[in-house]
Protein backbone atom coordinates (compact mmCIF):
# COMPACT_ATOMS: atom_id res chain seq x y z
CA UNK A 1 0.00 0.00 0.00
CA UNK A 2 1.62 3.64 -1.05
CA UNK A 3 0.61 6.77 -1.30
CA UNK A 4 1.20 7.37 -4.81
CA UNK A 5 0.26 4.99 -7.35
CA UNK A 6 4.21 4.15 -8.68
CA UNK A 7 4.35 2.85 -5.28
CA UNK A 8 7.51 4.95 -4.53
CA UNK A 9 6.87 5.23 -0.74
CA UNK A 10 5.44 2.67 0.52
CA UNK A 11 3.23 2.89 3.92
CA UNK A 12 2.57 -0.99 4.15
CA UNK A 13 5.19 -3.71 2.42
CA UNK A 14 4.66 -6.94 3.81
CA UNK A 15 4.13 -10.57 2.90
CA UNK A 16 1.23 -11.77 4.74
CA UNK A 17 -1.49 -14.91 4.27
CA UNK A 18 -4.43 -13.33 4.95
CA UNK A 19 -7.26 -11.82 3.04
CA UNK A 20 -7.38 -8.86 4.97
CA UNK A 21 -5.25 -6.33 6.39
CA UNK A 22 -5.90 -3.68 9.40
CA UNK A 23 -3.71 -0.81 9.79
CA UNK A 24 -3.35 2.32 11.59
CA UNK A 25 -2.06 5.85 11.28
CA UNK A 26 -3.59 6.57 7.82
CA UNK A 27 -4.22 10.06 7.15
CA UNK A 28 -7.38 12.12 6.94
CA UNK A 29 -9.08 12.68 3.79
CA UNK A 30 -6.14 11.23 1.39
CA UNK A 31 -6.33 8.09 -1.28
CA UNK A 32 -4.06 5.04 -0.70
CA UNK A 33 -3.15 3.03 -3.29
CA UNK A 34 -2.70 -1.19 -3.27
CA UNK A 35 -1.92 -4.26 -4.98
CA UNK A 36 -1.12 -7.84 -4.50
CA UNK A 37 1.03 -10.22 -5.46
CA UNK A 38 0.97 -14.30 -4.99
CA UNK A 39 3.63 -16.50 -4.08
CA UNK A 40 3.75 -20.07 -4.28
CA UNK A 41 6.60 -23.12 -4.63
CA UNK A 42 5.85 -22.15 -8.90
CA UNK A 43 7.67 -18.54 -7.88
CA UNK A 44 5.95 -15.20 -7.87
CA UNK A 45 3.26 -13.92 -10.14
CA UNK A 46 2.59 -10.56 -11.88
CA UNK A 47 0.74 -7.48 -9.37
CA UNK A 48 -2.76 -7.73 -9.31
CA UNK A 49 -4.33 -4.30 -11.13
CA UNK A 50 -3.48 -1.13 -9.04
CA UNK A 51 -6.80 -0.41 -6.97
CA UNK A 52 -7.30 2.61 -4.65
CA UNK A 53 -9.16 4.06 -1.65
CA UNK A 54 -9.49 7.31 0.13
CA UNK A 55 -9.60 7.74 3.54
CA UNK A 56 -12.60 9.51 5.28
CA UNK A 57 -12.45 13.04 6.36
CA UNK A 58 -13.06 14.41 10.08
CA UNK A 59 -13.09 17.66 10.24
CA UNK A 60 -15.06 18.75 13.83
CA UNK A 61 -16.36 16.43 16.72
CA UNK A 62 -18.57 18.04 19.32
CA UNK A 63 -18.31 16.56 22.89
CA UNK A 64 -20.16 18.24 25.89
CA UNK A 65 -19.59 17.27 29.22
CA UNK A 66 -23.10 15.82 30.72
CA UNK A 67 -22.42 16.76 34.06
CA UNK A 68 -21.79 20.20 33.50
CA UNK A 69 -21.97 23.22 34.78
CA UNK A 70 -21.12 22.71 38.41
CA UNK A 71 -19.33 24.80 40.66
CA UNK A 72 -15.42 24.72 40.89
CA UNK A 73 -14.33 24.91 44.41
CA UNK A 74 -11.54 27.47 45.06
CA UNK A 75 -7.73 26.11 45.49
CA UNK A 76 -8.73 22.71 44.90
CA UNK A 77 -6.16 20.86 42.92
CA UNK A 78 -8.89 18.15 42.13
CA UNK A 79 -10.49 20.42 39.99
CA UNK A 80 -13.74 19.53 37.84
CA UNK A 81 -12.78 16.66 35.61
CA UNK A 82 -14.93 15.84 32.14
CA UNK A 83 -14.31 12.56 30.87
CA UNK A 84 -15.37 12.20 27.01
CA UNK A 85 -15.37 9.53 24.85
CA UNK A 86 -14.26 9.80 21.16
CA UNK A 87 -15.37 7.90 17.88
CA UNK A 88 -13.15 5.38 16.38
CA UNK A 89 -11.17 4.92 13.26
CA UNK A 90 -9.89 8.43 13.05
CA UNK A 91 -5.84 10.22 13.38
CA UNK A 92 -6.05 13.62 14.55
CA UNK A 93 -4.12 16.16 12.28
CA UNK A 94 -4.95 19.43 14.19
CA UNK A 95 -6.85 19.67 17.86
CA UNK A 96 -8.93 23.11 18.55
CA UNK A 97 -11.12 22.57 22.00
CA UNK A 98 -14.07 25.91 22.44
CA UNK A 99 -14.22 26.83 26.02
CA UNK A 100 -16.97 28.72 27.89
CA UNK A 101 -16.10 28.90 31.74
CA UNK A 102 -17.93 31.29 33.93
CA UNK A 103 -15.60 32.47 36.74
CA UNK A 104 -14.74 35.71 38.01
CA UNK A 105 -11.13 35.87 37.91
CA UNK A 106 -9.49 33.70 35.25
CA UNK A 107 -6.17 33.99 36.32
CA UNK A 108 -6.74 31.39 39.29
CA UNK A 109 -7.68 29.09 36.48
CA UNK A 110 -5.38 25.85 34.40
CA UNK A 111 -6.86 23.92 32.27
CA UNK A 112 -5.84 20.21 30.97
CA UNK A 113 -6.09 17.82 27.87
CA UNK A 114 -5.40 14.49 28.99
CA UNK A 115 -5.69 11.28 26.10
CA UNK A 116 -3.70 8.31 26.81
CA UNK A 117 -0.45 8.84 28.06
CA UNK A 118 -0.40 12.35 27.19
CA UNK A 119 -1.65 15.23 29.25
CA UNK A 120 -1.24 18.92 28.05
CA UNK A 121 -1.58 22.13 29.64
CA UNK A 122 -3.67 24.82 27.04
CA UNK A 123 -4.65 27.36 29.64
CA UNK A 124 -2.23 28.18 32.78
CA UNK A 125 -3.64 31.42 34.88
CA UNK A 126 -3.72 33.85 31.92
CA UNK A 127 -5.82 36.95 32.12
CA UNK A 128 -5.59 38.39 35.62
CA UNK A 129 -8.78 39.80 37.56
CA UNK A 130 -10.49 39.11 34.09
CA UNK A 131 -13.58 36.94 33.98
CA UNK A 132 -15.04 33.97 32.37
CA UNK A 133 -13.26 31.99 29.83
CA UNK A 134 -14.59 32.14 26.59
CA UNK A 135 -12.13 30.92 23.85
CA UNK A 136 -10.89 28.70 21.21
CA UNK A 137 -7.89 27.00 21.96
CA UNK A 138 -5.02 25.14 19.78
CA UNK A 139 -3.94 22.38 21.70
CA UNK A 140 -0.56 20.83 20.27
CA UNK A 141 0.85 17.58 20.84
CA UNK A 142 -1.54 14.76 19.89
CA UNK A 143 -0.86 15.30 16.46
CA UNK A 144 -0.73 11.88 14.44
CA UNK A 145 -2.55 10.05 17.65
CA UNK A 146 -5.58 7.97 17.62
CA UNK A 147 -8.83 9.86 18.01
CA UNK A 148 -10.76 6.58 19.62
CA UNK A 149 -10.80 6.39 23.76
CA UNK A 150 -11.14 8.22 26.70
CA UNK A 151 -10.28 12.41 26.70
CA UNK A 152 -10.07 13.82 30.08
CA UNK A 153 -10.96 17.68 30.32
CA UNK A 154 -9.79 19.06 33.67
CA UNK A 155 -10.44 22.45 35.10
CA UNK A 156 -8.19 23.81 38.61
CA UNK A 157 -8.75 26.86 40.63
CA UNK A 158 -5.18 26.97 42.25
CA UNK A 159 -5.91 29.98 44.51
CA UNK A 160 -8.68 31.09 47.03
CA UNK A 161 -11.32 33.39 47.13
CA UNK A 162 -13.05 33.98 43.56
CA UNK A 163 -15.07 31.19 42.85
CA UNK A 164 -17.36 29.95 39.32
Amino acid sequence: MASDPGFGAPVVDLIASASSLKTKLLDSAKTYYWRVQSTNGCGDSEFSEVRSFETATLSNVSAACPSLPRVLIDNDPNGIVCDLEAPAGFVIQDLTLDIEIQHTYRGDLTLTLGHGATTKTFFAEEGGATDNVQASFDVAGFEGAALTGEWRLKVVDGAGQDVG
